[in-house]
């Protein structure tokens, strides 16, 4: 691989956190320290809180300097974010290659519509040098439009064979992701016989697709979806695996429109057998007003409190059902008008299997 460093921005609705971390797990598999920037720096054996990246000033391409001279990061893959490009944090840095995974609905409480939403996405795409290659899967959204902007631009857009590439996860679109970062480290001089192996041996980034298999036969899932779109994504891809119920809990965060929450209840409708709505970052919201929005049907169940639905519903659940707890991933806190509450996905579903695995007393 030639060159000190390589640089590597991934930018599209979803995908983002999985990309990143799959470029960074084959770079080193390949013998190249990587780093993978999004809401933690992921690095070889531990990870870093992003806030670190303050110490630069905000300046992330002072913050990739440090991470190659003192850390011996050869290749860093960051995640880029529509909120970030209209500040113009990634403007001027010289991606070596750069990620667009797709463009669907998200943010509208930031951008204001999906049009601008999709319009600043784009505008990535102008401040990359010239003839930078760019990853699109052959399955994107708007797969054309992202093709002629990056044309348009002067890059070198490439569109990715989704269906050639190695198939280690039961998820398509977690295969997808993979898909791309192969095509980037191919892209930067990898070795294909090393990278080929590599496949796997990839685990998924924290809170993404993380399953737990229970005593009686269910399984639980945690991930991150949070938009239409993602939830759609991996309610599909489940809807073809699981044996019998596929269960949901369904949340969003305050400040997000009601025309996106309703899309996700819909979305949540016509994929899951059950729906229970609950409680997630209300912030300064309502969270009553929160629920209701995401009602979409009379059937669906609503338990506020997050920790007891998820307990609530993994007692029910029976051999071959799915329960998929979907908007939070890995975050460890709640934020509400009055201040911090912890609580993370995960740490409630393995003490619930714990309980679940305990002896009885007496017996």
């Amino acid at each position: 691989m030639p060159g000190e460093t390589k640089w590597i921005g991934v930018t599209g609705t979803n995908g983002k956190t999985s990309i990143t971390s799959f470029i960074a797990q084959l770079s080193r598999a390949c013998g190249h320290p990587a780093a993978a920037v999004g809401q933690r720096v992921e690095l070889e054996g531990k990870a870093l809180d992003r806030r670190i990246i303050r110490r630069f000033g905000g300046s992330l391409p002072r913050f990739f300097g440090h991470l190659h001279q003192n850390l011996g990061c050869r290749v860093i893959a960051c995640e880029v974010y529509s909120a970030a490009i209209m500040r113009g944090a990634h403007a001027g840095i010289p991606y070596d290659a750069a990620v667009f995974s797709n463009l669907a609905s998200d943010h509208q409480d930031v951008h204001g519509s999906d049009k601008k939403y999709r319009r600043d996405k784009l505008r990535f795409l102008d401040g990359l040098p010239s003839g930078t290659p760019v990853f699109i899967p052959d399955i994107a959204e708007r797969i054309s439009q992202i093709h002629d902007t990056a044309s348009a631009a002067g890059l070198d857009p490439q569109i990715v064979d989704t269906g050639q590439c190695p198939r280690p996860f039961p998820d398509d679109f977690m295969n997808t992701n993979l898909a791309l970062a192969l095509a980037v480290c191919r892209s930067i001089g990898m070795d294909a016989t090393v990278l080929e192996s590599a496949c796997q041996h990839l685990s998924c980034p924290p809170g993404r697709m993380v399953r737990r298999r229970l005593p009686a036969g269910g399984q639980v899932i945690v991930d991150f979806a949070h938009n239409p779109h993602g939830l759609e994504t991996v309610l599909g891809s489940l809807r073809g695996q699981v044996e019998s119920e596929l269960v949901l809990i369904l949340s969003s965060k305050g400040g997000w429109s009601r025309e996106k929450r309703q899309r996700m209840g819909e979305v949540a409708g016509r994929f899951a057998d059950r729906v229970c709505i609950t409680d997630d970052d209300p912030r300064d919201e309502d969270p009553a007003l929160i629920r209701a929005q995401l009602r979409t049907r009379a059937d669906f169940e609503i338990v506020p409190d997050r920790a007891t639905a998820i307990r609530k519903l993994m007692t029910r659940l029976g051999c071959g059902d799915t329960l998929l707890i979907a908007g939070r991933g890995e975050d460890d806190y709640f934020v509400t008008a009055f201040g911090r509450k912890l609580h993370n996905d995960l740490t409630v579903v393995d003490r619930t299997i714990n309980t679940m695995n305990a002896p009885v007393q007496g017996a």
